[in-house]
């Protein structure tokens, strides 16, 4: 199992914290441009699945969560969309299809720890690709990434919780391990509902590893991809090593 970050503790109340929307224009826009299907794997709860599928795009969804994919099928019910689901990792997908777009979204590549997983990872997409189909990775920029990364606790905030009166505030604390290139974020969380009592506790480790331009550069060509362009943000400016705070790889078979 190439996933080991503890998904299942957060999955019920992921969408009220990870609220990040920038990148969902993007990946309408490329989504749209290809006439067949789109393959997301290590597509969470569905966050940018679900303004795809209501933009028209013939999508599949693919988790190793199940968890997190209870999530997706109920928002799917609840906003009457269909797609196909399926738990499977993303290191050894068996899908009986072939998909002109695949994507992963929010950086989750990383959360792929070894090199071996990386590679198969690839290998897996590259396979279940039509001929000249594309595949959009996008990764922290690790040198802008990891100014964040310092070993103290920090409170990033408080959100809504969705589906139920209250919010949730979570914080973090991260530390490094030169050794692995591994990050380790212990991430905690409480709830509180109606005059603030407290609803829930939860804590969770998520680890991804520091993949630098260069070395992903090597493993997608590996695998037999193309670079075909490499940008820095969602607005697709170019990369910059040191200020860009994505990089954005469109890969092409």
């Amino acid at each position: 199992m190439a996933q080991q970050n503890e998904y299942s503790r957060v999955a019920d109340f992921y969408d009220s914290y990870v609220t990040f929307k920038d990148d969902i224009p993007f990946f309408v826009e490329e989504a749209k441009r290809v006439t067949g299907e789109v393959l997301e794997p290590m597509c969470g709860t569905g966050r940018v699945s679900l303004p795809l599928l209501e933009a028209g795009v013939r999508l599949t969804c693919v988790d190793n969560s199940p968890e997190m994919l209870a999530e997706v099928r109920d928002s799917l019910k609840r906003r009457k969309l269909t797609a196909p689901v399926h738990q499977m990792d993303v290191c050894s997908l068996k899908l009986e299809q072939r998909f002109d777009l695949a994507f992963i979204a929010f950086n989750s590549f990383s959360e792929l720890l070894t090199d071996d997983a990386q590679r198969a990872a690839l290998s897996g997409i590259h396979e279940h690709l039509a001929d000249f189909g594309r595949f959009i990775c996008t990764l922290d920029n690790p040198k802008v990434r990891m100014k964040d990364v310092d070993g103290r606790k920090k409170l990033l905030g408080k959100k809504p919780l969705r589906r139920q009166y209250g919010v949730v505030a979570m914080w973090k604390r991260e530390s490094y391990d030169p050794d692995t290139r591994i990050v380790t974020s212990h991430q905690m969380f409480e709830g509180y509902g109606r005059d603030s009592l407290p609803l829930f506790v939860r804590e969770m480790r998520l680890r991804f590893r520091v993949i630098e331009p260069g070395e992903f550069e090597q493993l997608a060509k590996s695998a037999g991809f193309r670079i075909a362009s490499l940008h820095g943000d969602y607005s697709r400016e170019p990369f910059s090593g040191d200020t860009s705070p994505y990089m954005i790889w469109v890969l092409e078979k």
